[in-house]
This record gives structure tokens, sequence and C-alpha cells, in this order.
């Protein structure tokens, strides 16, 4: 299967153009989480995608930097704040049951997205990347879906 799923998922990254897609409308915002419709909505509908993705990104960040700096007393950003809230080893935050395998896959995944959303979007996106409509739906997503899990940590209200 993965002889034909990876050279297939390739071709057809190689033939489509995301950004030649229309611009998403209004019925996108209610399936956001409210602090990021709320935060860059405005930018989006201005068509300052790029901005519209960073503040989402930074908010985020943000929020996560005072939540740490709460607990310890330092600062860090980024990548490496996303491995010292969420490490399975010694979390600072937890989301899920890490008594369960399941718990801690849980656990793993929102840290990776985490790490993953601030070095491979924020980071470009800091020197220089400019961003289209559609890529900036695709992380104001992603920035929503990890806003819902933490949610149900101590940082959220829904426990």
């Amino acid at each position: 299967m993965q002889t034909f799923v990876i050279p297939e998922a390739r071709r057809l990254a190689r033939v489509s153009n995301i950004d030649d897609s229309p611009i998403p409308t209004q019925w996108s915002w209610q399936f956001l989480h409210t602090k990021l419709s709320n935060t860059v909505r405005e930018l989006f509908e201005r068509d300052t995608y790029t901005e519209a993705a960073f503040t989402a990104i930074n908010s985020l960040n943000s929020e996560l930097k005072e939540y740490y700096r709460a607990k310890t007393g330092r600062d860090l950003d980024g990548y490496a704040l996303a491995g010292a809230l969420l490490s399975v080893n010694s979390p600072l935050l937890t989301v899920s049951d890490l008594t369960t395998e399941n718990g801690k896959n849980v656990q793993k995944g929102l840290m990776y997205l985490l790490q993953g959303l601030f070095t491979g979007a924020r980071n470009p996106i800091f020197h220089g990347q400019t961003i289209g409509p559609q890529y900036c739906v695709h992380i104001l997503f992603l920035v929503s879906l990890i806003r819902y899990e933490l949610d149900y940590s101590e940082l959220g209200v829904k426990k």
C-alpha cells in the first residue's frame, strides 16, 4: 500500500495548487475555535492572510508562554515551549490520561503538532514567507484544533 499511496500523494501535490481554489467564505468561521475567530477574522477578511496566520499562531504561543512562566518562572518559546509543556515524561500541562497508551499518544501528538506549527509555519512566516488564503485557512484550522485540545487541559475550562 505504501508503494502506491506515497507516490500518488506526491503526484497529486505536484499537479494541484491549493491557492487556485476559491477563497473560503463565511461558513468557515463557525468551525473555528472562538478565541481564534475573534482574533483573526478581521485580518483574514482584509486579505492580510500572512498576518492572520501569524497572529493566530502567536496568540496561542503567548498564552502558552504565560502559562509556562506562571508555573516555572522562566521563559521559553515555540518548539522548546511545546516540548517542555507537553512532554509525556514530565508534563506541565496534560490533555489526556497519561496512565494509558492512548493518553500518551494524544499527549505526544499534540506536542508534535505544536512543535510542527511553530517550526513549519510560524518561523517561515516570521522570516518573510507570505501565504495565500487557502494556506492561511489550513493554518487557522490547525491552530483551532490545537486550541480545542487545550480546552480539555488545565489551561482550558472544559475538564
